[in-house]
């Protein structure tokens, strides 16, 4: 089990009943393990050789992850409301990261009523999340590498859980390891950081491989199997959605099993190099638009993302860069 995942989760999912809140601010506590973060499999940062799948993904080869399904409303709502809570409601920090919900303007279809709730209406948190842009993207898997690895430290017991933070003392990975992070002094054993990205085409073509590998094998496994045969390989195979009009859901909650969902369609998604997405989407073949296809308009309707990850050792010119 990935204990990881586990607080993560308590910590950041605000549909979570469970999470920890206070005084409506975003905190961040865990507990804190009386053992050197080198001596437990939950700080995955100091060898990579014992490393555990960052929060939220599965394993494609050594030290590379991807995430099992795409990013959700639920999701990056969670970025949206860290960022109010760090740099105030109306900041142009939040505008900056805010998803275009005017992109349903461009679809076909009633869908205006969509446009307001999809990404706030709790029927809508598992959906994935459309309207972001290249930029916005990557602004999201920085704040995620920050904030996995904040939880990473504090499990480890060498950084304190701050209820309160601001622009100039928030944690960032950068300023944990120039020493500028609440004037802490970085440990030397702590050498790695988790690196979420948008994937690159090769990583694609390996979660291809895999998806197609571990999915069916899994979907035997699932106690209900009501989910669409759609799962197992991402390409709408049970026919379109029940909406042609909308993605669906980007898991069967009736499947628990680990699986890779949505790769081929449902929306198409960001790659690291920019204008370039992978697969299909919604209510279009998915063997219509192949990987590294050009996208001329990314913040829209059809398009989300997922993260690749990686553990990466922090080189000082890594600071020029964030």
């Amino acid at each position: 089990m990935d204990l990881s995942y586990i607080w993560y989760n308590l910590i950041f999912n605000p549909m979570n009943p469970n999470r920890l809140i206070l005084k409506g601010h975003f905190l961040l506590i865990v507990i804190v393990l009386g053992l050197s973060a080198c001596k437990t499999a939950l700080i995955p940062v100091c060898d990579i050789s014992k490393s555990q799948n960052p929060p939220g993904t599965v394993e494609l080869a050594p030290n590379l992850f991807i995430d099992k399904t795409e990013i959700t409303n639920e999701n990056y709502r969670e970025f949206i409301y860290w960022t109010r809570q760090v740099y105030g409601e109306n900041a142009k920090e939040v505008h900056q990261i805010y998803p275009d919900t005017t992109v349903w303007d461009e679809l076909e279809g009633h869908l205006e009523a969509i446009a307001s709730k999809y990404l706030h209406h709790p029927a809508y948190g598992n959906y994935p999340v459309v309207g972001v842009s290249y930029d916005q993207a990557q602004a999201y898997a920085q704040w995620r590498s920050d904030r996995v690895m904040q939880v990473y430290l504090i499990e480890g017991g060498k950084i304190e859980a701050y209820p309160d933070e601001s622009p100039e003392t928030a944690f960032t990975i950068a300023r944990y390891f120039k020493g500028e992070y609440r004037n802490i002094t970085p440990d030397p054993e702590v050498v790695l950081y988790p690196h979420y990205s948008l994937p690159d085409a090769e990583t694609y073509r390996k979660t291809v491989r895999f998806a197609d590998s571990l999915n069916a094998l899994n979907y035997d496994k699932c106690v209900e199997k009501n989910c669409g045969d759609y799962h197992l390989t991402g390409c709408g195979e049970d026919g379109p959605p029940e909406n042609s009009f909308l993605p669906r859901p980007v898991l069967c909650e009736a499947c628990k099993a680990t699986l890779v969902t949505q790769l081929q369609d449902n929306v198409r998604e960001m790659m690291a190099e920019p204008g370039k997405v992978f697969g299909g989407s919604f209510g279009r073949p998915c063997f219509t638009e192949a990987a590294g296809k050009e996208g001329t308009a990314i913040a829209d309707g059809y398009t989300g993302f997922r993260n690749s990850c990686t553990y990466q050792p922090w080189k000082n010119t890594d600071a020029a860069t964030r």
